[in-house]
């Protein structure tokens, strides 16, 4: 079994919203490394297999089977600091089946365990994956201390994915506090390292959370074109379910202007992919889609229009006028952009950089 191949179709199956198969395939991968002994690989396999069961509405299986996966790691000797990891992965199962006072304590156990003995880049790992449990359970404030903490680390690492990841993270903790210009600015600074990366699909999750943060500030014009690249560079990596939340965006927003006939459109786009209301905005898709196109699909409004280049799809974006101001879903914090950083992977999901909270 190759474990790379097998960890990309695990993230194909995700963004096809394949849940149960991809929890298959991930758990007979873990099998594999626990039957070898590869400790380090069934760690990061069983945090990926525990946010796919979340995402397939299992919470308690997830708490089940990492606390199975830390039983034996700990058999096996592992570090502190790889059983913290395995213990944020956990706290995070454990607030989706509303535990939330067991995921604080072991939130807790792992911070004590990390502290002063780990290299920086692990340390900046942890602070960021625990700073997401906390904007997870609403402690906004302590959130963004953990990111910006993150973020410094990572900076003095030189490790640009992890200051892009934090930086995005902090785009949708800031948001949530209403904090909306501080908010465009890191997603603006996240999306720019993320080009710089080739990072293309981390970088449209951007575009769409700086779209949901200029429609907040009434900014419906710029707000469009966001939406539109977004759509753009998720339809060019293949990206479908991705591209159709960005659609759902659009229709909502060309509804809010009045535009109706033209959000019909769109709504209908994102519904043959499966995406409809209520839709939380974020980096839910940032895994690697099948690409496909659309049957029947309906005819393109000019607000889309094909372009040579992303950039020359913006200045070519038909200006659309403001009109009534009706919410969007929020950005959300991801556990993973799917980047994944040293040593494994502060990950961010708002589309997780339309996304979770």
């Amino acid at each position: 079994m190759n474990p790379t191949e097998t960890l990309r179709r695990a993230e194909q199956l995700v963004d096809e919203g394949r849940f149960d198969r991809a929890a298959e395939l991930l758990g007979s991968l873990m099998d594999h490394a626990r039957e070898h002994r590869r400790v380090r690989l069934a760690a990061r396999v069983g945090r990926e297999l525990c946010a796919v069961l979340e995402l397939d509405d299992r919470p308690a299986d997830a708490v089940d089977m990492m606390v199975d996966l830390r039983a034996w790691m700990v058999d096996e000797g592992s570090r502190p600091v790889a059983l913290s990891q395995i213990d944020v992965a956990t706290a995070t199962a454990l607030r989706a089946d509303q535990r939330s006072q067991e995921a604080i304590v072991l939130l807790s156990n792992a911070q004590r365990a990390m502290t002063d003995r780990v290299p920086d880049l692990v340390s900046a790992t942890l602070r960021h994956d625990m700073a997401v449990l906390l904007a997870d359970l609403g402690r906004f404030d302590d959130a963004v201390t953990g990111f910006v903490a993150a973020r410094e680390s990572f900076l003095g690492g030189r490790d640009r994915l992890g200051v892009a990841a934090a930086d995005h993270n902090l785009g949708c903790v800031l948001h949530d506090l209403g904090n909306l210009d501080d908010a465009a600015e890191y997603f603006q600074e996240a999306r720019n390292i993320f080009l710089a990366l080739g990072r293309s699909e981390e970088a449209a999750a951007c575009d769409q959370n700086l779209g949901v943060v200029f429609f907040d500030l009434g900014r419906l014009e710029e707000a469009g074109r966001r939406f539109a690249v977004a759509r753009h560079r998720f339809e060019t990596a293949g990206a479908v379910h991705s591209a159709a939340e960005c659609d759902y965006n659009l229709g909502a927003l060309l509804d809010t202007m009045g535009h109706e006939d033209e959000a019909a459109r769109y709504r209908i786009r994102a519904a043959l992919v499966g995406v409809q209301a209520p839709l939380e905005m974020g980096l839910s898709g940032q895994v690697p889609a099948v690409a496909g196109a659309l049957a029947s699909e309906p005819a393109e409004p000019a607000m889309d229009a094909p372009a040579d280049s992303v950039e020359e799809e913006v200045e070519r974006t038909e200006p659309i006028t403001a009109h009534n101001h009706s919410d969007l879903p929020s950005p959300s914090v991801s556990q993973r952009p799917r980047p994944s950083t040293q040593p494994d992977a502060p990950t961010l999901d708002r589309e997780d950089v339309t996304g979770q909270h």
